[in-house]
């Protein structure tokens, strides 16, 4: 009998390192997909995959994460933050995790919370780039458009090529009526993406305000081109076209 007992161990044994690297080269597999997927922006196809890969391989951190952002990025808030808790439960410090579980929580106007997973994060990474326009984000839906501009401006001396943070800091000067720096954040938010139809559109205001009227036809024409029937109207209003 105690014959029989050890040779069933060595059988499960030797069944447990044969099914278990199986197991995780087919996780890895629907891992793969996912990311191929994500990369074409089909995020139903990679949340299929990296649920997949989760079934297989219960402790897949990257394939929380990833299907974290796959979540958040299609609008799934709820789904996203589970993702990412688990991703922090499993290591506490997966700096962008915090990061974007704070902008799924914004996504739901918990600022207080989302303030949290910011300060999380700059404390593991106090140069994190994202954090710190996330924590511009927390003032500028507060209102604190002084301390929101202080804060993204923190993270364009980090990056001074991102068009979204050169906007996000137009608008906060926008919202305290310094029209002249507004219009070079966003001239500077166009450098970088000359598709961007907001800047275009927040420009045109910011130079009504300055009484520039031709450079704001000049901006609502161009952000109309680009679909905004906003941009369309304020150019019959202002400009008659």
């Amino acid at each position: 009998m105690r014959k029989n007992k050890s040779l069933l161990g060595l059988v499960l044994c030797l069944l447990f390192w044969v099914i278990l690297p199986a197991q995780n080269e087919k996780a890895f597999d629907f891992y793969s997909a996912g990311v191929r997927a994500g990369y074409v922006y089909d995020y139903g196809e990679a949340i299929y995959n990296y649920s997949e890969a989760i079934k297989l391989k219960p402790d897949y951190t990257m394939a929380y994460y990833n299907r974290g952002v796959a979540y958040f990025k299609n609008k799934e808030n709820d789904n996203a933050i589970n993702d990412f808790r688990m991703v922090i439960s499993q290591d506490s410090s997966y700096v962008d995790a915090y990061y974007f579980m704070g902008e799924a929580l914004l996504n739901k106007m918990m600022i207080a919370q989302a303030m949290d997973l910011f300060q999380l994060a700059l404390k593991i990474v106090p140069t994190h780039k994202r954090s710190m326009a996330g924590m511009g984000l927390v003032y500028y839906y507060q209102r604190k458009y002084v301390e929101a501009i202080d804060w993204f401006s923190r993270s364009i001396a980090l990056d001074k090529t991102d068009a979204q943070l050169y906007y996000k800091r137009g608008l906060a000067r926008y919202n305290i009526g310094e029209y002249d720096k507004s219009v070079v954040d966003f001239t500077n938010a166009i450098l970088f993406n000359d598709k961007y139809m907001q800047a275009y559109e927040n420009r045109a205001s910011a130079y009504r305000y300055l009484n520039e009227i031709e450079k704001s036809c000049s901006d609502w024409e161009k952000a109309a081109s680009f679909g905004s029937a906003e941009a369309a109207a304020s150019l019959k209003n202002y400009c008659g076209k």
